[in-house]
């Protein structure tokens, strides 16, 4: 949609005393903005917070943005809509001229053909008004006193009052109802009461209406106006108080409806090309205002945000935007046009002049406006660009034509304007401003160059120049603290310092566009506004801050105007006006002012204060600002998700939403309907769980596609330009993964993959099983052969050397051998002994049976007993309790064994220890088994060459079973061995 602003004229007139009453501001929608017709005869606003326009083409929703026509191909029984109403349960009721019943609801328009419960062909001449009463039940009146009920159930009965005395010249029929469930319509003679609960009829009287009512409408619950040939009434129950007699009403029976205003003023439309307006007082109401002389007014309706609607009949719609209670706005109405302003000031009485494009200047004291011409002269440009107030209230004005002089005289009017000429004799045209030195004396600047304002003989004269060689065009003139005079020329900043002008070129690259004003601050600084780069602040002849839209949000970078009051600084711009404060480093913005506020127009051409009011000419009028009252923020806009689509198809919002892995391009739509600034409505979204920020955008839908598979929660807020941000709309919905990331397709994957793998480790246990079983079978034959060879050295080497050890026991026993044979015999008697030990070791350790803990324990126990015993050495040991029979291997057994028999062996050769202490631990937690062996002995001496391998051979016998082994011998303190193995 493209809008199409106007801004209207229209002049507001006392019915009686024939005065002007102030233009406001509209807004006009037509066909050119999407309105079906210029032809609108009502406006409503739903539950919703859409406006909906009944008009002779169809209805139109409109949602701040844009028009979405509604006619009977999409299923209006009738193009006429005279008036839209919506119900308790939603639905938004077309009153047509056709008479059908249909109604809006969930998108869809429901009429007699495609709904069983809406009746055909009962209301044959229209229908004009509404009622929902207190029931539910749904009144409809039309033409020729038709009354139609549709009861809670959706029953519809269709009534014709019996009073009527001939129904073909009847009017239309309007509704009050004055207490719950039963209804007042008016009749032909008067007036007739229904009761909804039987629908008998009754003649009902008012005393003092009349017999003739023209229009009656509920305002409230039991509470309504009327009007009749004897004026307008207030309605409470039954009773009627007189409001407006017959006579302080205008053309009172051609009245078409009224609209009543929360404050209680009236609205009233009649087929005059009129609207009266009659403001409520607290004695009554003031004389009737007449607005929109010449146009039909259908309706004028309020809706929630305090926008007026005036529905016109072939010119659209107008709207009147809410009151502003900061920011009031006035026309300068000339007798052909508005005219446009360019120049005001403050005067000292409290009141305002105001310079003009036409060559006139406004004198505005209260509410009231006095002109005053320049020049006579037609079709002359004129521009008022500049106003001074001098010390006796005179008005001194700058043109296009010369310089002007508004007198004042002793009683506080104003002579009319005449002109101020130059010393020379000659008129001074193409003035561009006023202004004032540090002593009071006028200036101004022109196309020539500046001079003063002085007095000669009783009269004002424009004196000679103020320097010779500043003969050409001065923007933006101003006499600093130090009297110093700033000027801009030809876009370069200069001053003029006693008879001497300096420039600063070095600051043509910084400036680039022209200087437009030149203030300074309170600490000295200098003030400097461009005509497109900002402000800047100037010190000691050096730039010292920048200020412009990007780095301190100014409302634009074209400065006009700059004025400081009260230590703040009121800078205007093409885009607003601005207030700032200078700490003596920085500029701060504190406050400003655009179209959204409700300006008249951003471009502000000049501004003046006072005490309370900020004044702001601008091209279509004048603006003043409440700078005592604060802003106030609207309440939040409530959105609404209003489409979804799939690949570019609308699916429904009240079914579950499933989109197909194929078709993952989605497009979301949704509105915040406002009429207050509705270009600068925000939006924000995020789709949960994938996003924690919101992202913001200023349009009304968004697409979107590749998202991931997944259940998504969609949340959008909408916030005006005055609001914070409203409450959070969400739509729900599920995208579909691809087959092959279902979950079905999922478990069917580790199903085969579970079936594989255990496929494949049953081949595996099964080879390991089968490898253990050859190796079972293997240990087994080994075991036996293990056996049979533990047997077989017991039996046949233990006896034979048996036999050795006896033999030479009794051979040593003969008297006839000598000592050397003696000893001999004794000799072979101790190696078969240590043979037959060594040979029962090497049976233990092959029998396969000895392979367990406890009996490697016991073992290991016996044998240090024994061997101590036998050697006279003291022994303390201490072992783990034998209670498990835990395997362990043959390697094992054997190498420990072999560790404790080396060590006691060297304990008995070389340590010469008077005791050994043997500890031996299981672990069962670890599965290991620690075999500890200390002797007070000598110890070991490392310093002495080594002889023998026990040490070495007991380190790799330990090393091969996986254990290890630590050997401390701290000098003579005896030494101590570790063992730890895992079995």
């Amino acid at each position: 949609m493209r809008p199409f602003l106007r801004l209207l004229t229209c002049l507001f007139c006392f019915l009686l005393s024939g005065a002007r009453a102030q233009d406001p501001v509209y807004r006009v929608y037509d066909r050119r903005d999407g309105l079906p017709s210029n032809t609108v005869y009502c406006a409503f606003q739903d539950a919703r917070g859409f406006l909906w326009f009944g008009t002779d083409a169809g209805a139109s929703r409109f949602d701040g943005r844009a028009f979405r026509g509604y006619n009977v191909q999409n299923g209006l029984v009738d193009s006429e809509v005279l008036r839209i109403y919506q119900d308790s349960k939603g639905r938004i009721w077309f009153l047509t001229l056709k008479g059908l019943l249909c109604y809006y609801l969930d998108g869809k328009i429901h009429n007699p053909y495609n709904d069983p419960d809406l009746p055909k062909g009962l209301a044959d001449r229209g229908l004009l008004s509404f009622r929902e009463d207190a029931k539910g039940n749904i009144w409809f009146g039309g033409l020729s006193n038709q009354v139609l009920r549709i009861d809670p159930s959706d029953h519809c009965d269709f009534i014709m009052p019996d009073t009527i005395a001939n129904p073909a010249r009847a009017g239309w029929t309007f509704l009050y109802e004055p207490e719950p469930g039963v209804m007042i319509v008016n009749v032909q003679d008067g007036l007739v009461r229904i009761n909804s609960d039987d629908l008998k009829e009754t003649p009902v009287e008012m005393p003092g209406i009349g017999d003739t009512v023209a229009w009656m409408e509920n305002t409230g619950p039991r509470t309504g106006l009327l009007i009749s040939t004897r004026g307008l009434f207030r309605l409470n129950g039954y009773e009627a108080e007189l409001l407006l007699s017959a006579a302080e009403i205008p053309a009172q029976m051609n009245m078409g409806r009224i609209t009543q205003d929360e404050d209680g003023s009236l609205w009233m439309m009649n087929n005059d090309k009129c609207v009266y307006y009659l403001k409520k007082t607290p004695g009554g109401f003031a004389p009737a205002l007449r607005y929109f002389t010449g146009q039909v007014i259908s309706r004028v309706y309020n809706d929630r945000e305090g926008n007026r609607w005036f529905t016109t009949i072939g010119n659209g719609v107008y709207k009147s935007p809410a009151n502003n209670p900061q920011i009031s706005a006035q026309y300068i109405p000339n007798d052909e046009h508005r005219e446009q302003v360019f120049s005001i000031i403050a005067a000292r009485d409290g009141s305002q002049w105001i310079g003009t494009s036409n060559g006139s200047v406004y004198h505005r004291e209260g509410g009231r406006l006095s002109r005053f011409d320049l020049l006579k002269e037609n079709n002359t440009i004129n521009r008022v660009l500049s106003l001074l107030e001098d010390s006796t209230g005179n008005i001194l004005c700058a043109a296009d034509r010369g310089l002007f002089l508004l007198a004042r005289r002793s009683d506080g009017s104003y002579e009319e304007a005449r002109p101020i000429p130059s010393i020379e004799g000659f008129e001074v045209a193409g003035l561009k401003r006023l202004f004032r030195d540090r002593n009071g004396t006028n200036y101004t600047s022109s196309l020539t160059g500046i001079r003063p304002v002085i007095q000669r003989n009783g009269r004002l004269y424009q004196g000679e120049l103020t320097h010779p060689d500043i003969n050409f065009r001065v923007y933006a003139p101003f006499f600093a603290s130090d009297g110093r005079l700033w000027f801009e020329h030809f876009e370069r900043l200069s001053y003029l310092e006693g008879d001497k002008v300096r420039e600063f070129p070095q600051f043509d690259s910084l400036f680039i566009s022209r200087i437009t004003v030149i203030n300074e601050t309170d600490d000295g600084c200098l003030l400097i506004g461009t005509y497109g780069r900002g402000l800047y602040v100037m010190k000691n002849d050096a730039i010292i801050f920048h200020a412009d839209y990007n780095s301190l949000g100014l409302t634009g970078d074209h400065c006009t105007k700059l004025v400081r009051r009260e230590g703040k600084i009121f800078l205007a711009t093409t885009n607003g006006v601005n207030i700032l404060q200078w700490d003596g480093a920085s500029l701060h913005l504190i406050e400003k002012f655009a179209n959204r506020d409700g300006l008249l127009n951003e471009y502000t051409n000049d501004l003046a204060i006072d005490n309370r009011y900020l004044y702001l000419a601008t091209p279509d009028g004048v603006c003043t600002i409440d700078r005592i009252r604060k802003k106030t923020k609207a309440l939040p806009p409530t959105t609404y998700i209003t489409d979804f689509e799939i690949l570019g198809q609308s699916v429904s919002l009240k079914a579950p939403i499933v989109v197909q892995p194929d078709s993952n391009s989605i497009g979301l739509t949704y509105i915040a309907p406002t009429f207050d600034q509705p270009h600068l409505m925000q939006f924000r979204y995020r789709f949960l769980p994938d996003d924690e920020e919101w992202t913001v955008a200023a349009t009304t839908g968004i697409l979107i596609s590749d998202m991931d598979p997944g259940y998504y929660r969609f949340e959008v807020q909408a916030k005006k330009f005055n609001s914070d941000w409203g409450p959070t709309a969400f739509l729900e919905f599920r995208i579909l993964p691809p087959f092959y990331k279902t979950l079905a397709f999922r478990i069917l994957m580790i199903a085969l993959a579970v079936g594989l793998a255990f496929l494949l480790i049953r081949r595996i246990i099964a080879r390991r099983y089968q490898k253990q079983f050859v190796y079972l079978r293997e240990q087994q034959a080994l075991e036996v052969e293990r056996r049979r060879i533990g047997a077989d050295m017991h039996d046949d080497l233990g006896a034979d050397l048996t036999n050795i050890l006896i033999y030479s026991k009794i051979i040593s026993s003969a008297e006839a051998l000598n000592e050397r044979q003696r000893g001999a015999l004794k000799k072979i008697g101790e190696t078969s002994n240590d043979l037959i030990n060594k040979m029962n070791e090497i049976i233990w350790a092959l029998n396969p049976s000895n392979d367990t803990l406890d009996n490697l324990i016991a073992y290991l126990r016996q044998y240090a007993y024994d061997f101590c015993e036998l050697h006279n050495l003291p022994l303390q040991i201490e072992s783990s309790p034998q209670s498990q029979l835990i395997p362990i291997k043959a390697a094992v057994r054997r190498n420990l064994f072999l560790v404790l028999k080396e060590a006691l062996r060297n304990v008995l050769r070389h340590a010469r220890a008077h005791q050994v202490k043997v500890h031996i631990v299981n672990d069962a937690t670890n599965r290991s088994l620690l075999l500890l062996i200390e002797d007070d002995g000598n110890g070991i001496d490392r310093s002495k060459p080594k002889h023998g391998n026990g040490l070495v051979n007991m380190q790799k016998r330990i090393a091969e079973i996986g254990g290890t082994i630590s050997i401390d011998s701290p000098g003579t303190k005896g030494t101590r061995i570790q063992v730890q193995v895992h079995y």
